[in-house]
């Protein structure tokens, strides 16, 4: 600041407004200089008659521009522990104002400040901080009860659910009554689907346990008989009833033997991944031609031959030799496979010429060891196999009621799709 002779009707002006500038200090607590038109100042509390026009600001207001900036102060006491914006710290905020009357600069107002801490801004809006965290604490308190109501009690009823599934309680099996959330809804919906999967699956085990072991209990007893009598008797018996019991003894075991083959195919394909593959149907149905030609069983096509699954190729040789097997076992002489091609399936009719499938067997006719020729070395697992198969590549089988012989509905992926 420099010394600068201040404009006399100014000074006047300045002498008259300095008692209401002092008591406006009082009450903001901000520093105040009234400045005339050439930046000396004519009024306040401090500074009188010294020039302040060479501060940025002042210079901003003198050109009639607001202006405002913050420096930094010396500080001559050890600063207080909180020292962001506080008495303490080393910031002042300057603020210039123009005064203007008309086109008519006639000075300027220079206010400067140090802003109140932050604990002194904080006891000064206690009231509204207080009911603030009256508010927060009674959300806190609606949140717990909220997620205790529709989280916490749904997921205990889920797991005592649980504990009585696998304590053998049936009607544990349903949804949740009142799952309250949409996520909670989905959870039991999956965890019923999951326990109603498993538990047709431990009673589909059961029951195919209880098969196996009752069709290999035939062959068995068969041979261990045929072994006592040939131990007791064989001293005196002829050699063409000794020669009977062998054959039967081999034929029991060839049954076995295939018993197991089917049994390791079936087991297969009820833990098959689908294998990424496609091929056209019609080769595999030529190539299979001449082996069930050389055996008695006529094939012929008809219909898309050209269309392609998107099945690997030994996935339909499987399939379709387990069809024709069938047929030959019925007394087919001729079998028509009949392909179509339609949005994005493919349907392939296999229709014989045999004895057919009754409408009481049509009901079994997929049930693992269900056959009408086990003398004939039927193991009751060859459509078994087909639909398990089948059903990992997204197909399906069906029996289609005929007249004459047997027709079965296959649809599987096409390819391209």
């Amino acid at each position: 600041m420099t010394e600068k002779s201040a404009d006399k009707v100014a000074q006047e002006v300045g002498a008259r407004l300095t008692p209401v500038l002092l008591d406006a200090q009082r009450t903001n607590l901000a520093g105040i200089r009234l400045l005339d038109w050439q930046g000396v100042v004519i009024g306040g509390r401090e500074d009188i008659g010294k020039s302040l026009a060479h501060i940025s600001e002042v210079q901003l207001a003198l050109q009639g521009h607001y202006a405002s900036t913050i420096r930094q102060r010396t500080i001559r006491r050890s600063q207080p522990p909180l020292a962001s914006f506080s008495r303490g710290t080393g910031v002042r905020v300057f603020v210039a104002y123009p005064i203007v009357a008309g086109d008519r600069l006639y000075g300027a107002m220079l206010l400067s400040r140090t802003p109140s801490s932050i604990l002194e801004h904080l006891h000064s809006q206690q009231e509204k901080i207080a009911l603030a965290a009256a508010i927060v604490l009674l959300l806190i308190v609606v949140l717990v009860v909220f997620t205790s109501y529709a989280i916490a009690r749904p997921l205990h009823g889920l797991i005592e659910q649980t504990k009585r599934f696998a304590g053998g309680d049936k009607k544990a099996l349903e949804p949740l009554a009142k799952p309250v959330t949409e996520e909670v809804a989905l959870l039991s919906q999956s965890f019923s689907e999951m326990a109603r999967n498993l538990e047709h699956r431990s009673e589909y085990i059961r029951n195919f346990a209880a098969h196996v072991s009752h069709e290999f209990k035939t062959p068995l007893a068969a041979i261990q008989g045929a072994i006592e009598l040939l131990e007791e008797h064989a001293e005196g018996m002829s050699a063409e009833k000794r020669g009977q019991f062998l054959r039967n003894i081999g034929q029991d075991s060839e049954r076995l033997k295939r018993l197991v083959d089917r049994l390791l195919e079936m087991a297969r394909a009820d833990v098959m991944e689908a294998a990424v593959g496609e091929c056209e149907v019609a080769p595999v149905v030529e190539q299979l031609r001449a082996r069930y030609q050389a055996v008695g069983l006529s094939l012929t096509l008809a219909g898309a031959s050209a269309a392609r699954a998107r099945v690997p190729r030994e996935i339909v040789e499987t399939m379709l030799s387990n069809l024709f097997d069938n047929s030959r076992q019925n007394g087919a002489s001729q079998v028509e496979i009949t392909i179509q091609h339609s949005d994005g399936q493919l349907s392939i009719r296999v229709a014989d010429n045999g004895a057919g499938i009754s409408a009481a067997n049509a009901e079994n006719i997929f049930t693992p060891f269900f056959t009408t020729h086990r003398d004939d070395g039927g193991t009751g697992l060859g459509l078994g196999i087909v639909r398990a198969l089948l059903t990992a590549y997204g197909g399906d089988i069906a029996v289609v009621p005929a007249t004459n012989g047997a027709v079965f509905a296959v649809t599987i992926p096409a390819a391209g799709n």
